[in-house]
């Protein structure tokens, strides 16, 4: 593993990550039921994706942190008393730290239908929203009039033309039968971003987030994902306008289809 974990360490993140697996299972099915239930019943939702955070991933996300926290305290950049990933010594506090254990990732076809979702989730009988993370685009901003909770959540502008809404989630045991098993009610993070930020955002993620290279090529490459997601966000804009031209739509309709009543079609007894 990288440098800033020790073998110690290491070791001890493997135990209690497999101890606490089947909970994180657990809790995966229960998130699976309530954001199934929205996406199924919502045509303007293209999908959803679960995960459980593996073990390697959780150690290159430790990693990575305590390294940045280290660089920003060396260049004081950062206080002593604000590095909670230096100042981490067991799976306990690491467990705190991380929001992502569990994971989902909400996929709309347009970024019109994300306000929507988000009234619906943010007054959802089974989530207690712990913080909300707007993500928006400088160049091309599609939120920027979303109340936010003051002291809780935050806006993003970024550069690099990303656009979507990130959700840490407390989950509330309204259901009797997992009422019962209060250590599987362990917060989780639910992303919602376009299809065409999706595509983008995965190979990225590959690429740059979890890519080793020098920091000059990772620079150089994020400076290209970044032109790129702003061109996707105004194809997000262009494909949200055709949507709504009433033309498009009126050519767009299914077609009606006769069914065999509606055709009269008679059957021929068969003959003996």
């Amino acid at each position: 593993m990288g440098s800033e974990i020790s073998n110690a360490l290491e070791l001890e993140l493997h135990r209690e990550f497999a101890r606490r697996l089947d909970n994180f299972k657990g809790q995966q099915l229960w998130i699976d039921d309530a954001i199934g239930g929205i996406v199924h019943q919502d045509p303007n939702l293209y999908s959803y994706v679960l995960r459980v955070k593996d073990i390697s991933s959780v150690l290159t996300k430790i990693d990575g942190k305590i390294g940045d926290e280290k660089r920003r305290l060396e260049i004081g950049e950062l206080h002593p008393s604000q590095a909670k990933w230096v100042n981490a010594k067991n799976f306990n506090d690491f467990e705190a730290l991380i929001d992502d254990w569990v994971g989902c990732r909400v996929i709309a076809y347009l970024h019109d239908s994300i306000l929507p979702l988000h009234q619906e989730i943010i007054s959802h009988q089974r989530f207690k929203i712990i913080r909300v993370t707007i993500h928006d685009s400088i160049e091309n901003p599609r939120f920027s009039d979303m109340q936010l909770q003051k002291g809780r959540d935050e806006r993003r502008m970024n550069h690099n033309g990303y656009v979507g809404i990130h959700y840490i989630i407390e989950p509330v045991p309204v259901d009797p039968c997992w009422g019962r098993e209060p250590k599987l009610f362990h917060k989780f993070e639910l992303q919602v971003r376009t299809l065409l930020q999706e595509a983008w955002g995965q190979i990225q993620h590959a690429v740059i987030y979890k890519g080793r290279m020098p920091d000059y090529i990772k620079q150089e490459r994020s400076d290209a994902f970044g032109g790129l997601a702003g061109f996707l966000s105004q194809c997000d804009v262009e494909l949200a306008r055709l949507a709504k031209d009433p033309v498009i739509k009126k050519l767009a309709a299914p077609r009606k289809v006769k069914t065999r009543k509606q055709l009269h079609l008679k059957l021929e007894k068969p003959k003996n």
